[in-house]
């Protein structure tokens, strides 16, 4: 508890004394420095809360394997996805006299991309780089394995995943599927605790439809509107290929939001991997040396830098106000904005941040 109340004072100071420090210290090797402070995975995560995670600010995705149904999650995240009742007219009712976060603008479950191996997943591991905000890792099966690299560009409302795969079947290439599990529309409160209010009435059931390679979920809303999910899978050679994902909410508007979702999934895809990485790791890697901070002590130094990454990948200039979870989402019996505590919580790293934008 002492190293870490030195840290959070430590944390109060780094927006005066990143400026002073980014002027004497010019001889760092950036990605080697910052490469010590990884998360790096041996055996594959296999709940929520052990994922590894990417995020721009309002899109992100955490992933996770579960295996009992051989298959690996990238739960997807929007963190202004909320219902909206009591204020038909706006996109939340935050702030409505009489509403609560509990049933009335609870975040709202969007749901999981899945990947689903030939073979069955026998182990893996990952490397969550935050030099270059992403995820990197090998997934081993039965049949051979499948190599990923995950990341949310931060200038685009997209998730990309790129995956090459060697499994075969009586030596033939064989190659894994994506499948889109709809999240549950209801109030996370109300699914955790059913009976606590009788009245409650869930959104309606998600839309599942296809256009020629475009794949979407559109999830309306009791209040009007709907948010959107598009996806496109753009094949990069024989057993390779990268999926675009996007969700876009345009409540109050209606029939709206699919057609953003399909633009940004699109536009990504017309656009070279050159072109998608570049502005995300400019960003990134300005950010990590406004926010230069030496520490005498290892681990709280990776601590640290993972931090820095962390409300990086949850927090932008021109979104919302972060929640507990940022643009990621987990059913709990409260999943929404709590002013009180998320800002006690949260204000002391934007503190160190307020400089580059982000505080």
């Amino acid at each position: 508890m002492k190293k870490l109340f030195s840290l959070i004072i430590l944390l109060l100071f780094t927006n005066t004394y990143a400026k002073v420090w980014s002027k004497k210290i010019v001889a760092i090797n950036w990605p080697i420095f910052m490469q010590q402070h990884d998360l790096v995975y041996e055996e594959l995560p296999l709940q929520w809360n052990e994922g590894a995670f990417v995020g721009n600010g309002q899109v992100g995705m955490m992933m996770y394997a579960t295996l009992k149904d051989n298959r690996i999650d990238f739960h997807i995240g929007r963190l202004d996805v909320t219902d909206h009742r009591k204020a038909p007219d706006r996109k939340t009712s935050m702030g409505v006299p009489g509403a609560s976060v509990l049933y009335d603008f609870p975040r709202l479950d969007i749901g999981r991309m899945t990947l689903r191996p030939v073979g069955k997943i026998l182990s893996g591991t990952l490397r969550q780089d935050l030099w270059n905000a992403e995820i990197r890792g090998t997934i081993i099966t039965s049949v051979g394995t499948i190599t990923l690299r995950a990341y949310t560009p931060y200038d685009r409302m997209v998730n990309v995943i790129e995956l090459i795969s060697t499994e075969k079947k009586e030596g033939k290439p064989v190659l894994y599927s994506w499948e889109f599990r709809p999240g549950n529309p209801a109030s996370p409160r109300a699914q955790v605790f059913p009976k606590n209010d009788p009245n409650y009435v869930t959104n309606p059931q998600p839309l599942l439809a296809s256009d020629n390679d475009i794949h979407s979920c559109v999830q309306p809303l009791l209040a009007g509107g709907d948010y959107a999910t598009a996806w496109l899978e753009q094949k990069t050679g024989k057993s390779q290929s990268t999926l675009f994902i996007s969700t876009a909410n345009e409540v109050p508007a209606v029939n709206q939001s699919l057609v953003v979702a399909k633009k940004a999934v699109v536009d990504a895809s017309k656009t070279s991997t050159a072109k998608l990485l570049n502005p995300h790791r400019n960003w990134w890697h300005a950010f990590y040396q406004k926010s230069f901070l030496s520490i005498p002590d290892g681990q709280m130094e990776s601590f640290y830098w993972i931090q820095m990454y962390k409300m990086a990948s949850c927090t932008r200039p021109d979104g919302p106000a972060l929640d507990l979870f940022g643009p990621f989402f987990r059913r709990k019996s409260v999943a929404g904005h709590m002013v009180e505590l998320e800002h006690s919580i949260n204000l002391l790293e934007c503190a160190a941040k307020q400089s580059f934008g982000i505080g």
